[in-house]
């Protein structure tokens, strides 16, 4: 009696508009330094990030250019870390589509207290999404975040 083959089954199939994105040596990234992109730049949203917004933590984000990727997001992740897009508030989630954006996680930066910065990160480079100054974007369980 032959075997016969076996066929993976799927919940869903993968998206045609997503792309497996991969770097040939990760160690190289971590020890990249970050850089910014701001072409995703959302204006017209809940959370602009427009020039006056990314001026008031200038200092700050300055400061990450100092540091590598792996600092921010491996050393520092307790601020600095990735988020499914699942986790996300439903107003989030729906300005992600109303910009035609189709990703499955979004990192964030630690501007303060409070203030946030999202982004894509792709390698080294930070595409600036959304400036949250009130934290609203993905709030935290935490007392006092």
């Amino acid at each position: 009696m032959a075997k016969q083959k076996k066929v993976p089954s799927f919940k869903q199939n993968p998206s045609p508009t997503k792309t497996v994105k991969f770097v040939e040596r990760p160690e190289q990234i971590l020890d990249s330094r970050i850089s910014w992109q701001f072409n995703l730049m959302d204006s017209d949203g809940p959370w602009k990030s427009l020039p006056k917004q990314l001026n008031k933590h200038i200092k700050t984000i300055h400061a990450y250019e100092k540091q590598t990727i792996g600092q921010i997001f491996h050393e520092q992740h307790e601020y600095n870390h990735s988020i499914p897009i699942g986790k996300l508030i439903p107003r989030a989630q729906k300005r992600l589509k109303d910009l035609h954006i189709n990703v499955e996680i979004l990192h964030r930066l630690r501007l303060g207290g409070r203030p946030r910065l999202w982004g894509i990160l792709e390698g080294n480079i930070f595409q600036i999404l959304w400036v949250d100054p009130s934290h609203q974007v993905c709030p935290s369980k935490k007392k006092h975040t």
